[in-house]
């Protein structure tokens, strides 16, 4: 503990030190230190909890100075934080662009680069450095620090309000509201303004710092209400998280207004929901905390407190090793690998949190007798010795060897109760043809006719979606049959951008099936699942005039994708909107996780030279799968 500031409150450092720790754990795919983390117990997560407790620090801190020295140099402050963090997240972006970048590069892994939006730094790489330098381009894990710099930003002008917190308090909540109501965001690069709005996300910054400037008396009378009602909405979350989400076919059992509400629960604009869910979770550990806890004090929590103490650098270090882990994880993702990971990146950001302490000490303690001395040099190697520790158990867990992938699965048993495809029925039949429009993966209009089966590509992302085998596999099935697959591409866009391609090429040519393959931009953007759920049914609506049935494909599975986007409302709103007639809801995502988690098809962790056998594989079985389902539709019209 020599290294804690002791005069403080120390529950305020362990809960951010501890919600740094689930940013990390949260941002390593398939970690199961990530399933204890609060994002599956509530409807809020470590981000919520940053930066309400960022408010609640920035109120104790500027606000004190503010009282002592006036507005002039609480502000003053407040924006030199704020450049501070600017530096940090412009060094943090250099950083990681170079270590996901060489990454994709030496494991042939293009997807890294998709998925993170770094694709953009090879195709314009000038201009996404001068995007990046205005905030107006921030790749997934690098967003937090930019809301962090525009709240800090406002805040250092709403800092006087302090001293009137009712009126703070109206005017934080009333641009909350607008920017709710009216869709009002900061700019960005790719368009749809900020993932985390600064406009509504300021509501919780300043929230925490009316609460530690002016925190007013705790509530005498019905606070045994406030602890029912406090725990009713954290119950809701939990059936949220446990059952809505796990179980999105209840969706389609609910009302359609019901299923509005649930659909719009958005991360990127702090909805109500998770905005009531955290004051839920404050309350409660108010309530269960006291202020001088004694564990708060102890050993095992001083970690947490030491990295709450110095989160800048951890956050910073914590982003670099989640990546670190989920290179090794890919590898290998058994029980003593994510040990050894998970146990390496808590040395890791301890040692992180330690030097910090070392540097902010330094100088500012007296000169120590002789034997502290000794004990106070070899203090710092022992410190760098742990931060080698936990890279070499990181380089060794990636180093361990992968086994090839198992064969394709055998294809599934048939649904009982086939939704029907009368469209594409009336036109498989021996001999007949089917036209077939797929939106969401491939080149750009391009059309297929008899496609060949798939050939062995250079990285899993170049390979072709299994769209492009889907006529062998209908051939298959319906002898005679020609099949002609038209992709119309819509990769990399949002359900609302490719409706707007399936109602042209809708208007433009007849097909009797629309396969629609969405939701993964959508889930990483956060964009509004409501929105999200109304693309659909439009999309199923105009199949419909159009005389054509609608297939809606899931996203795929991918560990890293699962960790960093909540793709539970948005494959909810898919068995919702799967419900209209002669609609068809293919469950990819589901398929790909049963088969990942059975070993069956694995290529994520199919070695660098195994991964085109087992992409090929992987398209096989899904255009196997889907053909299956699309004959059993056209079946269950007969």
């Amino acid at each position: 503990m020599a290294l804690i500031k002791t005069n403080r409150d120390l529950r305020i450092d362990f809960f951010r030190g501890l919600a740094l720790w689930w940013i990390f754990t949260d941002h390593i795919p398939a970690d199961w230190l990530g399933n204890l983390s609060i994002r599956n117990f509530a409807l809020c997560d470590a981000t919520e909890i940053f930066v309400l407790l960022a408010g609640y620090a920035g109120g104790l801190a500027y606000g004190g100075t503010m009282r002592s020295q006036g507005w002039l140099y609480a502000g003053a402050d407040v924006i030199r934080r704020a450049w501070t963090l600017y530096i940090a997240h412009i060094f943090l972006f250099v950083i990681f662009a170079a270590q996901v970048g060489l990454s994709a590069a030496a494991l042939d892994r293009a997807d890294y680069l998709d998925e993170i939006h770094l694709d953009v730094l090879g195709e314009a790489p000038y201009r996404a450095l001068f995007e990046a330098l205005t905030l107006h381009f921030q790749p997934a894990y690098l967003n937090i620090l930019p809301l962090y710099v525009a709240i800090l930003v406002m805040f250092a002008f709403a800092l006087p309000l302090l001293r009137w917190p009712w009126i703070l308090a109206g005017l934080s909540l009333g641009l909350y509201m607008a920017a709710r109501l009216f869709s009002l965001n900061l700019p960005s690069w790719t368009g749809g303004g900020w993932f985390f709005n600064p406009l509504t996300w300021q509501l919780l910054f300043m929230m925490g710092a009316i609460l530690a400037f002016a925190p007013g008396e705790a509530p005498r009378r019905h606070v045994r209400w406030i602890d029912a009602i406090a725990g009713l909405v954290m119950l809701f979350g939990l059936v949220m998280q446990w059952g809505v989400w796990v179980h999105p076919e209840w969706i389609s059992w609910m009302p359609e207004k019901a299923v509005r509400v649930l659909m719009s629960v958005d991360k990127g604009g702090l909805h109500p929901f998770r905005l009531v869910s955290i004051l839920a979770l404050t309350w409660l550990c108010t309530r269960l905390v006291p202020p001088h806890a004694r564990w708060v004090q102890s050993r095992i929590a001083a970690p947490f407190v030491m990295a709450g103490q110095h989160s800048l650098p951890v956050f910073c270090a914590g982003i670099f090793l989640a990546f670190l882990g989920r290179l090794a994880t890919e590898v290998n993702d058994g029980f003593w690998v994510q040990t050894g990971v998970n146990t390496g990146g808590a040395v890791a950001l301890w040692s992180v949190g330690a030097i910090a302490a070392w540097y902010a000490n330094k100088g500012k303690a007296k000169r120590p007798a002789p034997a502290q001395a000794a004990s106070a040099q070899a203090e710092a190697p022992v410190v760098i010795r742990a931060a080698l520790v936990a890279g070499f158990v990181l380089l060794a867990c990636g180093a361990q060897a992968a086994t090839p992938a198992p064969p394709c699965p055998p294809p599934l048993e048939a649904d009982a109760e086939a939704p029907p495809l009368p469209h594409l029925s009336a036109a498989m039949k021996p001999g007949g043809a089917v036209d077939i429009l797929a939106v969401g993966a491939g080149p750009d209009a391009s059309t297929l006719k008899d496609a060949p089966l798939i050939k062995p590509a250079t990285s899993p992302a170049a390979a072709p979606g299994f769209f492009f085998q889907l006529s062998h596999a209908l051939a298959n099935g319906v002898r005679g049959l020609r099949a002609s697959v038209t992709v119309h591409g819509g990769r990399g866009l949002s359900a609302p951008a490719q409706l707007d391609i399936i109602r042209a090429a809708l208007a433009q040519h007849h097909y009797q099936l629309v396969l629609w393959q969405t939701g993964t931009l959508d889930a990483v953007q956060d964009d509004p699942p409501e929105e999200f759920y109304q693309a659909l049914a439009d999309g199923a609506d105009a199949a419909a005039l159009a005389g054509a049935d609608l297939v809606l494909v899931e996203p795929q599975y991918s560990r890293f994708l699962e960790a960093n986007a909540n793709l539970s409302p948005y494959l909810a709103a898919m068995q919702a909107a799967g419900a209209a007639p002669d609609t068809l809801v293919f469950q990819r995502y589901t398929l790909m996780h049963d088969w990942e988690d059975a070993g069956l098809i694995d290529l994520e962790h199919a070695a660098l030279t195994d991964r085109p056998a087992v992409a090929a594989r992987l398209h096989a079985c899904l255009a196997a799968e889907l053909a299956r389902a699309l004959l059993a539709g056209a079946a269950a019209a007969r």
